[in-house]
């Protein structure tokens, strides 16, 4: 029990340190609430607001506005250039990073892997 514990206040712990080491990026360049986002890797990502889908290549510093998917969109990038974004209940693709999408038909296996 005492082990649990111990284990216990030192996660916590880990996490209040790790928390301290957040830094502000440049704001998104809109004012709604972001509804999903995807990260892969530091520099790369995106999100979705209730209207509209951005793309990071530099760590947030700069935003572009990804067109042809329906929002509100809920994302998943595999890669750079793979990617599926959710809205209601179609199920749409992209192969090259965000600039063309495809309505894909989803399959349960598919969208519960990539929407828990």
């Amino acid at each position: 029990m005492k082990l649990l514990l111990f284990t216990t206040v030192i996660l916590i712990s880990n996490h209040v340190a790790q928390a301290q080491s957040w830094e502000q990026l440049s704001p998104i360049p809109t004012v709604e609430d972001i509804v999903s986002s995807s990260f892969i890797n530091s520099n790369e990502g995106w999100i979705s607001t209730n209207s509209t889908v951005f793309k990071t290549s530099d760590g947030c510093q700069t935003w572009e506005i990804i067109l042809g998917v329906p929002t509100p969109a809920y994302l998943s990038f595999l890669n750079s250039n793979v990617g599926y974004a959710k809205y209601s209940t179609s199920l749409y693709k992209t192969t090259d990073g965000g600039s063309t999408w495809s309505l894909t038909l989803p399959d349960s296996l598919t969208a519960s892997f990539l929407f828990p």
